[in-house]
């Protein structure tokens, strides 16, 4: 049990007041025998037994009127469960699922974030702490507040469009409460139980059990979760805009085809509609009537007029306002593709034949893409002017060499590059001189077939996808591998039994560079034979670098990476904060570049993860579900002293009765 005035409980001894002042007053009288009192005494043996009765009731409700006062006046606390709320704690940490899901409204229009801040608020005003953690979805680390009123004004129930990894959140909390050594710790996670943001079936879960369990502080969970869907709701993505020129009598007319879909949940998802799109092209807005009948509709080469001079601009599709109004809207960008340039550098043109293969694929099957292989000592710097990727298969370059320059500078711009250990320092032929960025190959090792046995699947190129899908990086199988060096700090992304780097990446302001530890050669990896692991990196640090190099992009709401610079926002429909632009959905200028955001694909789905589901998440980990109905104004931890009072007036009222004179008859 909790109170807000816990020091009354000093006061306890006074529940035996009553008892105490019954023994006096008994002392007060003494007993003489008198012979005319034997008559009556003898009359009345009879009700002696139901009057004994009567004074210890009497003298009980008396006692438990006392302490029916006491308890009042220290304020106990419990939760809408009918469960006690926790103690006073040393640290309560709150993890903030603020995705788009999140805006779904209830109940007075109030959303799922508004519910959660007025009830978080309201119980953490009425259960003391030392220090307040706040662990959210976008900020990249924990934010530290000594008060309430301090989590008020942060303004951290912004809600944004990038998507929430409850396991990574939850990982950052044990991180936290591992590094800082709090003593108790209360950990409140706000969330609507969207099955793409908990990934259940995701490995991280189990090894957040073994942490946990290791912790030496005293942690209990609460999950304050809002479960239910909106009752029904549109939902519009924009799948392609291109720009389409052909000769209409002898004038060339160019149009821009637009392809969407519309999704319909809710028992009248099948029924004919006709819903009012609007769609905004360059700042100019039309309302087109589209016909819905059923719950799904696909709209291709939805035509819209451009100017004849026009090779790239932006736009966005609206739906009319609804229950979830963070997927009513969809933006796009428009222009003329340009060829993706990669440059692969490589002393052995068959083992990094895999690599030429995957690099050479566009996804979309329709930008042309061409993959310039070249030997080292033949690379020349215009080549990697607009290079949205280098592969580098041969020996490091000297750091004093003109080759060393030059990727620096690619980096600088925003680069990408990728080693793979050369065919030298796979025959054993010397450990090659030269360096990059600080990081050296030591040595080549042949090994028995070992798998990697960890690796970073919530972000960066071996993330998950966005369905919660990870890639089969626990079947990449390795015969043989580099052992390397780094002269400064590096992220392993993936790594052996041995924990030897398996994958790494190196910080830079603005590019990245990639050091692989094996070969797609057969001989030493699977990793071109089961390439999906292979052909998904590549594909996804082409991606990069062809957003940091090209005109326009399209990119999906995250976490922001970088601290924004040189970001303008074009459109948006909520207001953000400078620093979460990657966050929120909208039309953004980054430079010179075109950067269109949207809400993940996921977070249009509806499915929530099971109370079994929850259960099996949480074994052996102390768990309270507050579940609750969005919009409540109802408070998740309520004093009840008004409980106790009325229990004590109860108390005295039955004293009372008990208290007066029995009735007499006329005699």
């Amino acid at each position: 049990m909790s109170f807000l005035q816990p020091w009354m409980l000093y006061a306890s001894p006074l529940v035996a007041l009553p008892v105490l002042i019954h023994l006096v007053s008994r002392r007060r009288f003494q007993t003489r025998p008198w012979g005319a009192m034997m008559f009556l005494l003898q009359a009345e043996r009879l009700q002696r037994r139901m009057a004994k009765i009567r004074r210890w009731l009497i003298l009980a409700l008396r006692t438990l009127a006392v302490a029916a006062l006491l308890l009042a006046a220290c304020r106990p606390l419990a939760s809408n469960l009918l469960g006690w709320a926790a103690s006073s704690t040393d640290t309560t940490v709150l993890i903030i699922d603020r995705s788009p899901s999140m805006e779904a409204s209830g109940v007075g229009e109030r959303t799922k974030l508004a519910t959660a801040e007025f009830q978080l608020l309201d119980a953490l005003e009425k259960l003391p702490s030392r220090r307040y953690v706040v662990i959210d979805n976008v900020q990249s680390v924990p934010q530290e507040f000594d008060r309430v009123d301090d989590v008020r004004q942060a303004e951290i129930f912004r809600p944004v469009d990038a998507p929430a990894n409850i396991p990574q959140l939850v990982e950052q909390a044990v991180a936290y409460i591992r590094d800082h050594q709090p003593g108790t710790v209360e950990v409140w996670l706000c969330s609507d139980l969207q099955r793409s943001s908990w990934r259940p079936e995701d490995g991280l879960w189990n090894l957040l059990h073994q942490r946990i369990q290791q912790l030496r502080q005293r942690v209990r969970f609460h999950l304050l979760a809002y479960p239910d869907t909106p009752r029904t709701n549109r939902c519009v993505r924009v799948v392609a805009a291109k720009p389409h020129t052909e000769e209409d009598a002898g004038r060339k007319r160019t149009t821009l085809r637009l392809s969407f879909t519309i999704e319909r949940t809710g028992p009248a998802s099948s029924a004919p509609e006709t819903v009012p799109v609007k769609i905004t092209l360059d700042g100019a807005t039309t309302t087109v009537p589209v016909e819905l009948h059923g719950p799904r509709a696909e709209f291709h080469h939805h035509e819209l007029p451009l100017v004849a001079h026009a090779d790239a601009g932006w736009g966005s599709i609206t739906l009319p306002a609804d229950t979830q109004p963070a997927d009513d809207v969809s933006y796009f960008i428009y222009g003329t593709r340009q060829e993706r340039h990669v440059v692969l550098v490589t002393t052995d043109a068959k083992s990094s034949r895999p690599i030429e293969i995957a690099a050479s694929v566009t996804p979309d099957g329709e930008t042309a893409s061409e993959v310039l292989r070249v030997a080292p000592h033949t690379l020349q710097e215009q080549m990697l002017r607009d290079a949205a990727a280098v592969f580098w298969c041969a020996p490091l370059p000297q750091p004093e060499a003109a080759a060393s320059t030059w990727l620096n500078r690619y980096v600088e711009r925003g680069g990408q590059i990728v080693f793979f250990p050369s065919r030298q320092l796979i025959a054993a032929e010397g450990v090659p001189s030269g360096s990059f960025a600080g990081v050296t190959w030591q040595g080549w090792h042949d090994v028995e077939p070992v798998v990697a046995n960890h690796w970073r699947s919530d972000q960066d190129v071996l993330a998950a996808t966005e369905s919660g899908r990870g890639l089969p990086v626990g079947e990449v199988t390795v015969q043989g591998y580099a052992s390397m060096q780094s002269a400064q700090r590096w992220s392993v992304l993936a790594s052996l039994p041995n924990g030897a780097p398996l994958l790494a990446r190196l910080p830079r302001e603005r590019g990245n560079v990639y050091f692989w530890a094996v070969s797609p050669d057969p001989k030493h990896s699977n990793l071109a034979s089961d390439g999906v692991v292979l052909y998904v990196v590549v594909q996804r640090i082409i991606a990069q670098g062809y957003q940091a190099f090209h005109g326009a992009a399209q990119r999906e709401a995250r976490s922001p990476q970088v601290e924004v610079t040189n970001w303008r926002r074009v459109i948006s429909h909520r207001p953000g904060w400078s620093s979460e632009f990657e966050a929120t959905a909208g039309i953004y200028e980054v430079g010179s570049q075109l950067m269109a955001i949207n809400r993940p694909p996921g977070e249009d789905e509806i499915d929530r993860v099971s109370d079994d589901e929850i259960d099996r998440l949480f074994a052996d980990i102390p768990l309270t579900r507050l579940e609750q109905v969005t919009g409540s104004l109802g408070g998740v931890v309520r004093e009840v002293w008004r409980i106790f009072l009325g229990g004590m007036v109860a108390a005295l009222i039955l004293e009372a009765i008990l208290s007066l004179p029995a009735a007499r008859g006329n005699h």
